[in-house]
């Protein structure tokens, strides 16, 4: 999944403090393996097992990038859409990315 406009966040308690009513997002958590982050701000997060269709339609992306110590970092980038390959059909919900 491609997203534009990326920053690091604070601190917050749940992934909604990040979004204003209305908003939509899709979180993502990932240990960074295929998690890249342009000059330009723009980047990918990889392959993700979720419902391509549903994750169009979201205006935000919602990443938890875990480090190895076991904390890490929230960060919320708009929407930049699919490429090909960027979505796997959802096996479950506890599937998860890379």
């Amino acid at each position: 999944m491609r997203f534009m406009e990326m920053r690091r966040m604070t601190s917050y308690e749940t992934a909604s403090e990040l979004l204003a009513d209305g908003q939509s997002a899709v979180a993502l958590f990932t240990r960074g393996h295929n998690f890249a982050i342009g000059e330009n701000g723009e980047g990918t997060t990889g392959v993700w097992a979720l419902d391509g269709e549903r994750a169009r339609k979201v205006g935000w992306i919602v990443i938890y990038l875990q480090d190895e110590r076991g904390g890490g970092a929230l960060w919320r980038a708009r929407n930049g859409g699919l490429e090909a390959g960027d979505a796997v059909p959802a096996r479950s919900a506890a599937a998860g990315g890379t």
